[in-house]
Order: C-alpha cells, then structure tokens, then sequence
C-alpha cells in the first residue's frame, strides 16, 4: 500500500510539472502573438499618419496647408520624427513655414513635455525638435545637458545650442570639448556644420589649444574636414608660446600640409 501511494504521489507531482510547462508555453505563445498584434497596430498606425502628413510637410515647401488634422499623442510624436526629417532635408524660407506648422499643430509645447520623458529617444526627439524650433526658453536644460553621462544626448545637445544661438553656445562649447573625452572630433566637426567651416574650424582649434594633449591632437586632425584658415590662428600662437607634445605637434604639421599656407613655412622649418 505504501508503494502505490508513493507512486500515486509521484504520478500527481508528475502530471502538476506537465501541466505548468505547458501552461508556461501557453501563456509565452500568446504573449508573443499578443506583441506582434500590438506591433502590427502601430506600424499600421505609423503608416497611417506618414501618409497623411507627408505631402503636408512636403506642401510647407510653398506654403503651409490651410486645414490641418487633429493629433493625438501618438500620432505627435510620429509627426515629430517626419517633422524633423523633412526640415532637415530642404533649405531656405521653407523653415519658417515648417515653424509655422509646428507652432499650429502645438508642436513647441508638446516638444516640451518630452523633453521630461523617461525614455531617452523621447528626450532626444524633444531636443533635436526644439533646437529646430530655435526654442530658447530651454537654454539652461540644454547647457546642463552638456554635462550628462551619455556622450550622445550631451552631443544632441550642444548641436541644438548651436542652431539656436550660434555665437551665444561657441563659448560655452569650447571647454566642454576640451574636457570630453567621450566627444568624437568627428562628431564635433559635424556638430558645427549648421554654423559654417570658418566658425566651426575656430571654435575647434581654440578647444584644442585648451585640451590635454590626447583630446587636441584628435581634434586638431579633424580639422581638415573643414578646409578652412581659420583654424590656424590659434595654432600658430599655441605653437609660438610654448613646445606642445609630440602628438599635438605632429596633427599641427598636418593641418599646416593639409591648408597650405605659406606663411607655416617658417614654423613648419
């Protein structure tokens, strides 16, 4: 009797085991048929606002559209990512008008909620949005941001400095840069590219002459890709004033090859 009752007891520990496996690939199938259901609702979603208000955005080319659709939250943030596509793809008056749109779609306040949001691709859709937008009520967020442990969102947002007040964030940038090893010269030099070669080369080098040798001779190498003189200036007196590592001379020799003025022939000797 003992031995069909421990057998009973196994054949019931047995069955419950089966059971709950089963029940946990059950629930794990439908789990996953549930988030590709909701993933396909939100693509479907997606594609039905792109193709409301694309060729909306494309008319802001001429002029902006008279009647615009209502937004709920989530259709925003699709146009926010359309938005900010399309205005960086054309040049000219056309931004105004795409201005125009967002202050009409309420796009400036709910660009600034999300700059509070949780997650970080919220965020950065909120900055590169509202330094579109020349938003400068946010100033003192974005300079903050410079200091943040994420090499990208501190980079979003110095870029988003620069497109609202250019001059004003140049010398707020330049010892940041020195100081960020995180910062990459590439990222930098295309960072400065709404601002123009010249001012971007200048900002550039003035950051070099104030960074650690390491931080310098990087950027000072990556100022080629701006194929602008101004950047010499603060090189030469760098060099003038005192005997500069052998790395950060060696990028100077190069940028003096790359530019080719003759007046370097001297230091370059």
């Amino acid at each position: 009797v003992q031995g069909l009752d421990q057998s009973d007891l196994t054949l019931r520990i047995g069955t419950i085991a089966v059971i709950s496996i089963f029940s946990a690939v059950l629930l794990l199938l439908l789990g996953i048929v549930l988030l590709r259901v909701v993933r396909n609702a939100k693509d479907q979603r997606r594609r039905a606002v792109t193709e409301i208000w694309r060729p909306l955005l494309a008319q802001c080319v001429v002029e902006v559209p008279d009647s615009l659709p209502a937004l709920n939250y989530r259709d925003h943030l699709v146009l926010l990512y359309l938005w900010n596509h399309c205005y960086e793809s054309i040049r000219g008056d056309a931004h105004d008008n795409l201005r125009e749109l967002a202050r009409r779609t309420g796009t400036l306040q709910f660009a600034k909620e999300l700059l509070h949001a949780r997650l970080l691709r919220r965020r950065l859709l909120a900055i590169v949005t509202l330094g579109h937008l020349q938003e400068r009520s946010i100033w003192d967020d974005l300079v903050a941001l410079l200091q943040s442990d994420n090499a990208f969102l501190s980079l979003v947002a110095a870029k988003a400095l620069l497109r609202i007040d250019a001059p004003a964030a140049i010398p707020l940038l330049v010892p940041v840069m020195s100081r960020r090893k995180d910062w990459s010269p590439l990222k930098v030099v295309a960072m400065f590219e709404s601002v123009g070669a010249n001012l971007a080369a200048e900002s550039i080098a003035k950051a070099a002459c104030q960074a650690p040798p390491e931080i310098s001779s990087r950027l000072i190498r990556h100022l080629g890709a701006t194929q602008s003189q101004h950047a010499l200036p603060p090189l030469r007196a760098m060099l003038q004033a005192g005997s500069p590592s052998d790395d950060v001379l060696a990028a100077c020799l190069f940028l003096f090859g790359e530019c080719s003025d003759p007046r370097d022939v001297a230091i370059i000797r």
